[in-house]
């Protein structure tokens, strides 16, 4: 759940561009000033719209629809939170998407591979498709600093003195969301975590590998150890990463390129917080939740360049 910090798209053109950047953290006001909370997902296989009561965790209701064409996914979502009860909306999508509130399409998903996406309006679609007023509290970002900033909120309401958050996604690609004093980073563009340069893991030093940033002798992170890239190597298919024992060669090398990255970041956050849709319930075999010292163990780059990483 996101900051509720503008109004709804209908005054969109009159707003100064502030986007989240001078509100006051949501954390610190959410349990206070609202009581419902509307939620939704925009993933690029399935969108999770849900509610939750008291406390943005505490989710009551949840569905899942197929990521389809825009018009249905969003009728369907319209459809499903209509004869709910809220006090706010926060929207988190993949993208990339159009964040500067000043911007004629803002609230919308640019220049995404998935054609039918591309200049889709999500949050237009969505706020004029429930008929909430101008004024209404909507909060919209990506599929990463959303997760980042309510890692961030949790970690100070456990009283953890972290300043900053970085949160890492690997599956179908790699994403990064950073948060630093209670804000989630914007720039000129969506951020794209996922192209950062990784030396090669050893022995994959072939013309094979993208190239694609011009870094001699190094490659691309998300197209090195996304769910694509994993199954090549492992030639099975994405579906079946999650039955391939905890120690299979694949997952050294996924952690070789999630260590680099880690290395990348590690003068950035305070806190990286990496989460895999690869392997058993959601986490992959490197992240291994039945032996957790085994990550140090196995892993001792990830630890000794990164030691504040948690892997779930």
């Amino acid at each position: 759940i996101l900051p509720p910090t503008r109004p709804a798209p209908d005054s969109r053109a009159k707003e100064p561009s502030q986007g989240f950047r001078n509100s006051k953290p949501f954390f610190q006001e959410r349990k206070t000033i609202m009581t419902r909370f509307a939620g939704i997902e925009a993933g690029g296989t399935t969108w999770v719209v849900s509610i939750a009561e008291g406390d943005p965790s505490n989710i009551v209701e949840r569905a899942e629809f197929p990521t389809a064409t825009p018009q249905l996914v969003l009728a369907q979502v319209v459809a499903w939170l209509k004869p709910k009860k809220f006090d706010c909306l926060g929207i988190a999508s993949f993208g990339p998407v159009d964040l500067d509130p000043s911007s004629p399409k803002y609230g919308y998903i640019t220049t995404t591979p998935k054609l039918a996406w591309r200049d889709a309006d999500v949050v237009g679609g969505v706020v004029k498709g429930l008929g909430l007023p101008p004024d209404f509290p909507v909060g919209f970002d990506t599929d990463v600093n959303a997760p980042a900033l309510a890692e961030y909120a949790q970690a100070q309401e456990k009283g953890e003195k972290i300043g900053s958050c970085a949160y890492v996604t690997v599956g179908t690609g790699v994403g990064i969301g950073l948060v630093f004093n209670g804000e989630m980073l914007h720039g000129l563009l969506h951020g794209e975590g996922g192209h950062i340069s990784v030396p090669p893991y050893p022995g994959e030093e072939s013309e094979k590998m993208s190239f694609s940033l011009k870094c001699p002798k190094w490659v691309e992170l998300e197209s090195s150890c996304n769910s694509a890239a994993l199954a090549k190597r492992a030639q099975c298919p994405v579906q079946g990463l999650k039955d391939l024992p905890d120690d299979h060669p694949v997952w050294d090398v996924a952690a070789h390129y999630l260590a680099c990255m880690c290395a990348n970041m590690v003068r950035q956050p305070q806190v990286t917080l990496q989460a895999s849709s690869q392997g058993n319930g959601g986490s992959g075999p490197f992240f291994s939740q039945q032996n957790p010292t085994k990550r140090a163990e196995d892993y001792p780059f990830i630890c000794q360049h990164a030691p504040q990483t948690r892997f779930f």
